[in-house]
């Protein structure tokens, strides 16, 4: 039975955006997206007045958060889009109190540091996947399908097919935790007070408009760092979208050879989830078993 917190018709989500803005149209899409599903979308009005690099004033912002964390009448909390913004956060959240009820959490790319603490220190279960921004006009009934089945609880697990072994064949099965999101923001939280622990989790990664070589660097920082190790259990790449050399060739499989040549980490690719077309959700936090002879990835939640 899944312990994912269940999204019913006439709950309230509260819709935050602790990075960067969206347009007013895309807003106004993605909220009436919402209401269409049942569901009762509460967000502050000035959610994306602008300041600079962000959607809102940093106090707004935090109060957003802190309130959409701790508020009592809510089932859930979707981000309204990534860009920059949510590490400024972490100092606040590591001094607030956890609540007592567990909610849904739905968001990527920046908001992989909020995923990180909810996964690190609550100990919740969060959905890595598509911004509340992505619901609006264009969005395709099959997107939507997916996430409206996983977060009203009509799935307890997901299985998601034709990974690769990156390199050396690997045949026996692999277990733990799921856990990662973007790169950058991982290498990002070195240092902080949310630094990624990787030890015995199998680790998703996906990244957008990085070239090889920024890859590679990143990859040389987690490794010196400590925060990539050998207690990986394995790694799991998703999209790397938009990493084109001004010559047209994409050279971030390099960087990938060079992580696998210094880990003694399985490493597997294929999974469609983060920047590209198919941003399928995957619940974090949760037990992940990789199956290479039938090419899997299953999450039970």
């Amino acid at each position: 039975m899944s312990t994912l917190p269940i999204l019913n018709k006439g709950d309230i989500v509260d819709v935050i955006a602790p990075a960067s803005k969206s347009t007013t149209k895309i807003f106004k899409d993605s909220i009436s997206w919402l209401e269409e599903q049942g569901f009762k979308p509460r967000f502050d009005k000035k959610i994306i007045s602008g300041d600079g690099f962000f959607a809102s004033n940093e106090e707004l912002q935090w109060q957003q958060l802190k309130n959409a964390l701790i508020s009592k009448d809510s089932k859930a909390i979707w981000c309204l889009r990534g860009g920059w913004g949510s590490m400024r956060f972490i100092p606040q959240l590591t001094k607030l109190k956890k609540p007592n009820n567990n909610k849904l959490f739905v968001g990527f790319s920046d908001i992989t540091t909020l995923h990180l603490f909810l996964n690190q220190e609550w100990n919740w279960k969060t959905i890595h996947g598509s911004n509340l921004s992505a619901f609006g006009a264009g969005a395709t009934k099959v997107h939507q399908k997916k996430y409206l089945n996983l977060i009203q609880g009509k799935e307890d697990q997901s299985i998601y097919k034709s990974l690769k072994s990156f390199g050396d064949s690997h045949t026996k099965l692999i277990k733990g935790k799921l856990v990662g999101g973007n790169l950058c923001m991982l290498a990002t939280s070195i240092g902080t007070k949310c630094q990624a622990n990787l030890n015995n989790k199998i680790v998703f990664l996906e990244e957008v408009g990085e070239r090889g070589y920024r890859v590679d660097r990143m990859f040389e920082q987690l490794i010196q760092s400590g925060v990539f190790n050998n207690k990986i259990k394995a790694i799991v790449l998703g999209d790397f979208t938009e990493s084109r050399e001004p010559n047209g060739k994409d050279l971030t499989s390099k960087a990938i050879k060079r992580l696998q040549e210094r880990l003694n980490v399985p490493i597997f690719k294929g999974l469609k989830s983060g920047h590209g077309k198919s941003n399928n959700p995957l619940v974090f936090n949760s037990m992940a078993t990789i199956d290479p002879k039938k090419k899997s990835l299953i999450l039970d939640f």
